[in-house]
């Protein structure tokens, strides 16, 4: 591999994907917004942070989906990504699974495919 592959300008190539990302939801899709899942993690701090640079902090909703087991620094993480962005956050309170239990109307769901 060629290092020069490497030598980018951060800048240009942000703003050539938040281009990709606005055509594609507010044309393509013709949505309003997206809600992108925050786990606090690098993937999605920066999917969330190219999304708000490109469709605007009010066209972003970030979403906690905490399991029993998550680690307590994943959701303090993702909390302080979605302030910092300026982003809505909302926390799906009891795990995605139980959500989706009670929404169908059926038993607890296993979460095994």
């Amino acid at each position: 591999m060629n290092a020069d592959l490497l030598k980018i300008d951060p800048g240009l190539v942000a703003g050539q994907i938040a281009t990709v990302i606005r055509d594609q939801v507010f044309h393509q899709l013709r949505r309003r917004g997206v809600v992108v899942g925050l786990s606090g993690g690098v993937d999605s701090t920066v999917v969330a942070a190219l999304c708000a640079h490109a469709l605007g902090t009010g066209c972003v909703l970030g979403l906690l989906m905490p399991e029993h087991d998550s680690d307590p620094e994943s959701l303090r993480l993702g909390r302080l990504v979605a302030a910092s962005l300026g982003i809505v956050l909302l926390a799906v309170v009891g795990g995605i699974f139980a959500l989706f239990s009670r929404l169908l109307g059926i038993g607890q769901l296993t979460g095994e495919a």
